[in-house]
């Protein structure tokens, strides 16, 4: 036995069991830190405020709706969602479970991507030294790997189970095919090859990228199944790349229809889709070299200063603005010609390489996803260790063929050393991820130049300094001055709740008209102007907003309800009462809408039906003060002392009297933003039956104390 295979003695069949344990403890230490981090940025919409995986039953409907998309309305990576709406079940908002989930994808992942190297090692062109350590290179690799720091984005950040899932099922096909492609019986083969294309369609299932899995297996054969001679390819190599051609194609086919995706269309408004980022088809394009080979540096180099969420890079907007523009292009073309060229020679680095590039294409090309993110090398990376790992044990098999054992020694220790940095590197990483305030912050030191860190910064202190978060919208509106897009209005948005709540409505206007100007259907923002124009008296103002807001979205349940509440305000009740009566339609249950009804009806003599609408009102919101109000008042209108004198009486039995002064007084000031009540019907009426029940109090115990109301 060799010394590389003395430093894990293991025999390579029969121990895979204690390498899935070394590894399962060895992560767990890793990432022991991360199970109480908080959600972070695009958890909040996929799956904090994602109804859909949101189930409280284990049944198959509401598996089905969890699958569906809420902001596409279509089936969206169901594989992953399924296993968010699993966690939301059993754990509802608390992220442990959801760490604990990811951290063990990641251990399988790691263990999976063992068991495809220790298949690939066992091919016909791996040198035979290779072969006769392959569990020592296999476990390095996968190791090196995984342990990596820049891998912490995709395990994490809760929300990118989505890419490290659809790695643990991509990698999981390639092993099968492995398996298929070694495998000496005919029904083996078969089982391991059906094993293999369902990997592959669950891998799609969780993200997009998973569908590069049969080129990458097209890849693998001409690496490692294949002599390999460009003037020459052989009847069996054409045989097996056209069959793995059409069955992608076919697969492909069935599963863009069954995920209801309209990829002519996609692609025919591709330029179009590029209005919401800060940068061109061309910028992207031309920028990504250079974000790949950051990516390289980051893998190879991973030190915290050079880890975030964000990234300040600069666009190229030629070949040679900034000059790095076509130095990368050079630089990755290089890589290629050689991976190409020296397939034959160097296998494992020629495929470590190729497939890296190749595991880009999704996310690094044409698409208009955001330029940078770390996660995004979880996949690609798989391989890029596997010649390291070779590297690492020729080097220690070599010294000791000569024996210098001090030089074999030295390898060792910074190998162990080099395990023991990255993993230190990835748990201190970690803490980077424990709070949004913390993570964002983190991006802010990094990233100064870029809008997005100052918004998300802001946005977690915002309660609890709302100054200094004003003082970085600010700055994110400048960062992001350069060009309009989804940030920039973010930081708008987030500057008009902070005046808002200070009472600022003049500078929340302000800001509200600024979004508009950018985006004239930003139907939130002018929501949210209806409101300041309501805070500041503006009624025809805001009358004409909540219009607007109508008349291009009818059927919107909210503007609706402000256009009712406003000429409600303005005593219009008659031509209030068409949009409240089609708002209780839409929303029979919704509190304000059911206000709504119960004021415009009482003010239209309809007493029975205000009663029947705040009635409702106090069924669903038995602590809702405005409706107690006016169910006095309406029963007082239709001259019914009876039920006035009950309602009153739950009213005094349900509220403190502090807590009635305080909401009376509201009512008397204007501007304000609850439903008008006649001060003069109903408060002499409330008085007098808080008098009798002091009267009352008093004849039982014989004491008296003056209230005042």
């Amino acid at each position: 036995m060799t010394t590389t295979n003395s430093i894990i003695s293991y025999e390579t069949q029969g121990n895979r069991y204690v390498v899935f344990w070394l590894i399962t403890i060895l992560f767990a230490i890793i990432y022991s830190n991360t199970l109480n981090n908080e959600w972070h940025f695009d958890d909040v919409p996929n799956i904090t405020k994602a109804e859909h995986i949101q189930i409280s039953r284990l049944t198959l409907d509401e598996f089905k709706q969890s699958t569906i998309s809420e902001e596409r309305n279509r089936l969206y990576r169901p594989v992953a969602r399924i296993t968010l709406a699993l966690n939301w079940y059993f754990g509802k908002k608390d992220t442990t479970g959801y760490h604990l989930v990811n951290i063990s994808i990641h251990i399988l992942t790691c263990f999976f991507l063992y068991l495809t190297l220790m298949e690939l090692l066992q091919t016909q062109y791996i040198p035979r030294i290779m072969y006769g350590n392959r569990q020592f290179i296999a476990l390095l690799a996968a190791v090196l790997w995984a342990i990596n720091p820049i891998q912490t984005q995709a395990v994490t950040y809760i929300i990118q189970r989505m890419a490290s899932l659809a790695a643990l099922f991509y990698i999981i096909g390639m092993f099968f095919y492995f398996k298929f492609r070694l495998c000496p019986i005919k029904t083996g083969k078969f089982f391991f090859l059906v094993l293999a294309v369902l990997a592959y369609v669950l891998s799609f299932g969780s993200k997009e990228n998973g569908v590069m899995l049969p080129f990458s297996i097209l890849l693998a054969e001409a690496c490692f199944f294949h002599t390999i001679d460009f003037k020459k390819i052989s009847r069996k190599w054409a045989i097996v790349f056209l069959s793995v051609f059409f069955s992608v194609l076919v697969i492909g086919i069935y599963l863009f229809s069954v995920l209801q995706y309209e990829p002519v269309t996609y692609f025919a408004n591709l330029a179009e889709q590029y209005g919401k980022r800060p940068f061109t088809l061309e910028e992207r394009i031309l920028t990504q070299p250079r974000i790949i080979l950051f990516y390289l540096s980051q893998i190879f180099y991973p030190v915290a200063t050079r880890l975030s969420i964000a990234h300040d890079v600069t666009l190229s907007t030629s070949l040679l603005t900034p000059w790095s523009t076509i130095a990368a292009i050079v630089i990755i073309g290089a890589l290629l010609v050689f991976a190409f060229i020296s397939m034959s020679k160097y296998r494992i680095l020629s495929f470590a390489i190729l497939f890296y590039f190749l595991n880009h294409l999704i996310e690094s090309t044409i698409f208009p996803l955001e330029l940078v993110f770390e996660h995004r090398n979880y996949l690609p990376s798989m391989f890029l260790f596997l010649p390291v790992a070779g590297l690492i044990h020729f080097g220690i098999d070599f010294f000791e063929r000569q024996g210098k054992r001090t030089t074999k020694n030295l390898i060792i220790g910074f190998t162990t050393l080099l395990l023991f940095l990255l993993g230190t590197g990835s748990y201190v990483r970690n803490m980077a991820w424990y709070t949004e305030e913390s993570l964002w912050q983190d991006a802010l030191e990094k990233a100064p130049g870029k809008g997005r860190p100052y918004n998300n910064y802001a946005v977690s202190i915002i309660e609890r300094d709302p100054e200094e978060a004003t003082s970085l919208l600010q700055q994110a509106v400048d960062k992001n001055s350069n060009k309009i897009h989804a940030n920039e209005l973010i930081s708008y948005i987030n500057l008009v709740y902070i005046y808002s709540n200070k009472g600022d409505y003049k500078k929340a206007i302000d800001y509200s008209l600024k979004i508009l100007e950018l985006k004239p259907d930003h139907v939130q923002a002018r929501m949210d102007l209806i409101n300041s124009y309501l805070n500041t008296g503006n009624l025809k103002t805001a009358l004409l907003h909540a219009d607007l807001i109508v008349k291009n979205r009818p059927e919107n349940v909210d503007a609706l309800i402000l256009q009712g509440f406003i000429l409600l305000k303005m005593r219009a009740y008659e031509k209030a009462y068409p949009g409240i009566k089609k708002a209780v339609g839409l929303a029979p249950d919704k509190k304000k809408s059911l206000l709504n009804m119960g004021h415009v009806a009482l003010n239209l003599g309809k007493y029975e039906k205000a009663e029947h609408y705040l009635k409702r009102v106090l069924a669903h919101y038995p602590n809702s003060i405005t409706a107690h109000f006016l169910l006095i008042w309406n029963h007082l209108m239709s001259e019914d002392p009876t039920k006035a004198k009950q309602q009153a009486d739950q009213l005094i039995s349900t509220f403190s009297l502090t807590f009635m002064e305080e909401y009376i007084q509201s009512l008397g000031t204007e501007p304000n933003m609850t439903w008008p009540v006649d001060i003069n019907v109903v408060l002499p009426f409330i008085k007098k039956q808080l008098q009798n029940r002091v009267e009352t109090m008093t004849n039982k115990t014989g004491s008296y104390s003056d209230l005042d109301l």
